[in-house]
């Protein structure tokens, strides 16, 4: 069994909304059309296949539960030493509906633009997290 990009991000974001008690289904309402079955069972392939998760005979399943505990460990390490820098986002880029995704993009570019590294991943994963609870705060 394989698993995709999207799927670190859904599980990482669902972490991060557990941790403040929100539902997680705020990420992909029922109802708001989204992925069909088909693009759920092609998720690797479009998303980036990231790694075959049978390990050689351990646990299947086991290798990506471990890449999802290290990027959860790794993220709050990353804001616990940049505490400040992510204390309220809110002041720091005006967020709304409309320059959500925008203030991401632009965040994301400026992290990328000599390159990537996993310090570099893991930075975008934290301030993922935080913007998804900050909107969520905010009803955006």
């Amino acid at each position: 069994m394989s698993y995709s990009n999207r799927e670190l991000v859904e599980s990482f974001l669902s972490y991060k909304l557990s941790q403040r008690n929100y539902p997680t289904a705020l990420l992909r309402p029922d109802d708001a059309g989204g992925r069909t079955e088909a693009d759920k069972a092609n998720s690797a392939a479009t998303n980036g296949l990231l790694a075959n998760s049978s390990n050689g005979g351990g646990q299947p399943g086991a290798d990506i539960e471990a890449v999802k505990a290290a990027l959860r460990d790794s993220s709050e390490e990353f804001e616990l030493l940049f505490t400040q820098a992510f204390s309220d986002l809110s002041t720091q880029l005006d967020i709304t509906p409309d320059t959500a995704y925008h203030s991401f993009k632009s965040v994301m570019d400026e992290v990328f633009k000599d390159g990537v590294n996993w310090g570099r991943v893991v930075g975008l994963f934290a301030f993922g997290g935080v913007l998804c609870v900050e909107c969520v705060e905010k009803d955006t």
